[in-house]
């Protein structure tokens, strides 16, 4: 545990850096020690685990659809321009009610993972599905990562990020640092005291022109120290830039609790072990702490396999997390963990939510046939076993 002395916390008042100098609390949380994580007993522990991708944050490419810039704020309101606010807003509820459900839970625990990465649309903060993901997990044994996937203003210019308009808003109009920072201490409000929830992953493969290095380090600075303004106890996750490849901007320690996340494709990751080594050294640079691959996977089993043996022999890496749980079957090897087959009527109204090239308008009722074909589909789900076997073996 670190002690401040009364120079230190005069210093850290001075600079802002409050929560550098608190202690680390293990009463019961997960929490950093040196390159380690510990339980709340204070034994080492790996977070091994799933993403619940695309279920509160829309991602069309993993639904069925194309891969476009659209991101779900335009599709919704293209949904909505069709078949009315109303209609749109209850499929929206509808959907996310159904494709996540305790069952998931329950059976990612079944196969042995321990965590589960939410990935949350910050525009649209519901804490219904919040506080499903996180008792479900504690009855399922399970822990949660909250990941701000989404920004209020997306925090990258990409679909990911639900950007409107192909800019990383959050880093060029006013007001938006504040609002993603009020909401990550809506979050450590409501989580401080709860042991099910291991980490807050403060913001999704931030990026774009308008972003400094220095502007992304004062953001999480900010973020930080609205979460320890409330919450000393768990562990916060920072993101580099460029999907997580470009880790110039950690050059100092931001928290003594504080995990840095490398995502990994190995389609899009053509030296793996040379950007594990550079997040190595960014980890030094930000006092020593340990890395969590938060996202891999999307690849063949064999491909998943050799990313799993290089993680192991990492000892600064505790874990990860695949992408995804849950998704439409694909013929590219891009595979989830468990797969439906999107229809027919769902892919054509999705191309056109989505603003696919050439894709056309359909009809009010397509579109109403569409949901509901779709609603149907995302109970019939096939597992992947061999992918399953490879995480799990």
């Amino acid at each position: 545990m670190r002690r401040c002395t009364v120079l230190a916390v005069l210093v850290a008042l001075l600079s802002g850096m409050v929560a550098a100098c608190m202690p680390v609390s293990a009463s019961g949380y997960v929490h950093v020690s040196g390159q380690q994580l510990l339980d709340g007993n204070d034994q080492p522990i790996q977070l091994k685990g799933v993403a619940v991708g695309t279920w509160l944050l829309w991602e069309h490419w993993l639904m069925g659809g194309p891969q476009t810039s659209t991101g779900e704020t335009n599709m919704l309101g293209r949904l909505a321009s069709l078949v009315g606010q109303p209609a749109a807003d209850q499929f929206k509820a509808d959907y996310q009610s159904q494709f996540i459900t305790q069952t998931d839970f329950q059976q990612i625990a079944s196969q042995g993972f321990n965590v589960v990465r939410v990935p949350f649309n910050a525009r649209y903060l519901d804490w219904t599905y919040l506080d499903n993901a996180v008792s479900w997990a504690q009855q399922a044994g399970l822990y949660v990562v909250l990941d701000m996937h989404a920004a209020p203003c997306s925090q990258n210019p990409y679909f990911t990020s639900d950007s409107t308009d192909g800019t990383a808003a959050l880093w060029i109009k006013g007001g938006c640092k504040t609002q993603a920072v009020n909401a990550w201490q809506q979050v450590a409000s409501r989580y401080a005291g709860n042991t099910t929830v291991a980490a807050y992953d403060l913001l999704n493969e931030p990026d774009g022109l308008a972003m400094s290095n220095a502007a992304l380090i004062q953001e999480y600075r900010d973020m930080i120290a609205a979460i320890r303004s409330l919450d000393a106890n768990h562990v916060v996750m920072v993101e580099a830039r460029n999907y997580t490849k470009d880790v110039s901007p950690f050059t100092s320690p931001l928290d003594p609790n504080l995990v840095l996340s490398i995502h990994q494709y190995a389609s899009s990751t053509p030296n793996p072990g040379g950007q594990i080594s550079s997040a190595i050294t960014a980890a030094g640079k930000l006092g020593g702490v340990p890395i969590w691959v938060g996202e891999f996977g999307l690849d063949t089993p064999a491909n998943v396999s050799g990313q799993l043996s290089r993680f192991a022999s990492y000892s600064q890496i505790v874990g990860w997390s695949y992408w995804t749980w849950k998704m439409a079957a694909r013929s590219d090897n891009q595979d989830g963990l468990n797969e439906y087959q999107a229809p027919a009527s769902w892919v054509a109204l999705l191309n056109w939510l989505a603003n696919k090239s050439g894709a056309s308008q359909p009809s009010v009722s397509q579109a109403q046939a569409g949901m509901s074909a779709f609603l149907t589909a995302i109970h019939q789900t096939t597992a992947n076993t061999g992918m399953l076997a490879v995480l799990t073996g």
